[in-house]
């Protein structure tokens, strides 16, 4: 009987620690992706975001561009941050109308509208 305790209770420490790494702590997986933009007032058609953090994106006023450091992204419970080392932060708050829509707000009021790809 003590044997199938302890047998039991080692499948259940291994089920535990097996299942604890399928949940998505700080639910930026919903980012990750390629984003396009369909609408609004926002400078950039395409946005890629990594799973490791990084991000690339292509502005609409320069098709061309791409910066030299992508930079990098994080997400929170209200703000959609991206880090650029050429120029300042990006802050947005984000709101998903789908799980394929993405509306990004900025501080000043401009909005963007995008569709995963």
């Amino acid at each position: 009987m003590k044997k199938q305790i302890i047998i039991i209770g080692i499948m259940l420490m291994l089920l535990a620690v097996g299942l604890s790494g399928c949940t998505d702590q700080s639910g930026e997986s919903k980012f990750v992706g390629t984003w396009t933009y369909t609408g609004g007032d926002f400078y950039y058609d395409t946005l890629h975001l990594y799973s490791d953090g990084v991000l690339s994106g292509i502005s609409r006023f320069n098709p061309d561009y791409a910066p030299a450091d992508p930079g990098t992204w994080e997400a929170n419970d209200t703000h959609l941050i991206l880090h650029f080392t050429d120029f300042d932060d990006l802050i947005y708050s984000y709101k998903f109308t789908s799980s394929d829509t993405l509306v990004l707000t900025a501080s000043w009021g401009d909005t963007g509208i995008y569709k995963k790809s």
